[in-house]
């Protein structure tokens, strides 16, 4: 049986979404420092920006390494969608992590804010002046910006988790990284969904050539 990426000396396309449980160790974030400040309660980190720049990356990563220190058997992730009816909110929990708490009323975040819970939440709006309101200690992570250095270390390891032994495997130049940064600013889920399909398409383990902007 032909296996779909072995010319290309690969297991699997680099640039697919991962598994949870091996996005941990392909995050490139710096989140090691609020590990003890939720596990010790009272606290809130927010992690804010545009669509595609990691806020899920962050959480699921930090959220799988609370986890591993906690002891607990499931700390609590909830997802908030736009349409569909919301979560109920196990308030019993001591850490709770919640993604989209834009969508939550006010009144169900100003309980969340003096609730005295260790607190890890992804959004789009700031809820910054609310901790402040309520007196929770929290940290502010704004997740915007993408040096080449970083896009470097994020496409070298997808390379290394996909590749499938020793020898050549597709590669891009640092004038490659350059452009991606040119064309897509931060915007690491549409260089991710370009670099997905170029790899598609490669025949032999070579530079990835990005195609002419259109």
């Amino acid at each position: 049986m032909k296996l779909p990426y072995a010319h290309l000396n690969l297991r699997r396309n680099p640039f697919a979404f991962p598994a949870l449980d091996q996005l941990e160790r392909l995050a490139i974030v710096d989140i090691d420092r609020h590990i003890p400040k939720l596990l010790a309660g009272g606290y809130v980190v927010q992690f804010i920006g545009e669509q595609g720049r990691g806020k899920t990356t962050h959480m699921r990563t930090l959220h799988a390494r609370v986890q591993a220190e906690s002891g607990q058997d499931e700390i609590p992730y909830l997802y908030f969608p736009e349409d569909d009816p919301h979560p109920k909110i196990p308030w019993s929990a001591p850490i709770l992590f919640l993604d989209e708490t834009q969508r939550l009323s006010w009144w169900t975040r100003r309980k969340l804010w003096r609730s005295g819970k260790g607190l890890a939440i992804a959004t789009h709006q700031n809820h910054r002046h609310e901790f402040e309101r309520a007196r929770m200690p929290h940290e502010v992570v704004f997740i915007e910006g993408l040096s080449v250095e970083k896009l470097k270390r994020i496409v070298t390891a997808r390379f290394e988790w996909a590749r499938r032994g020793e020898g050549a495997i597709p590669w891009l130049a640092r004038e490659d990284l350059e452009e991606l940064i040119a064309r897509f600013g931060d915007d690491l889920r549409a260089i991710e969904l370009l670099l997905y399909d170029l790899l598609q398409q490669m025949e032999r383990p070579e530079r990835v050539v990005l195609p002419l902007e259109s």
